[in-house]
C-alpha cells in the first residue's frame, strides 16, 4: 500500500470529509480511500446519449438556431426527399 499526503487542504473541507466519515461509520482515512476509490472507476456509458454528453458537453454543442440553420441550408443533397 502507499501513502498519500495532501498539504494546504481547507478546513472546511476537512471537517466535511470527517461528517461524511462520521455518517458511514468509517474513519477519516478510511473515508477518503472509499472517495478516491469511486472517483477512479471508470463507469462505461449506460447508453448512446451517454456516450454523447461524455464526449460533447453543452459548451460544445449545437444550439437550437444553429441545428435549425442546417435545415435551411442551400445545398444540393443526392438523398431523397423523405418528407
Amino acid at each position: 500500500m502507499s501513502n498519500f499526503l495532501i498539504r494546504n487542504l481547507d478546513d472546511g473541507v476537512r471537517a466535511a470529509l470527517q461528517l461524511r466519515a462520521e455518517r458511514n461509520a468509517r474513519s477519516l482515512s478510511a473515508e477518503v480511500r472509499e472517495i478516491l476509490s469511486e472517483a477512479t472507476k471508470e463507469n462505461p456509458p449506460a447508453n448512446a446519449l451517454e456516450m454523447i454528453d461524455a464526449i460533447f458537453p453543452p459548451a460544445l454543442r449545437l444550439t437550437a438556431a444553429e441545428c435549425s440553420a442546417f435545415g435551411k441550408a442551400d445545398h444540393k443533397s443526392d438523398a431523397p426527399d423523405l418528407s
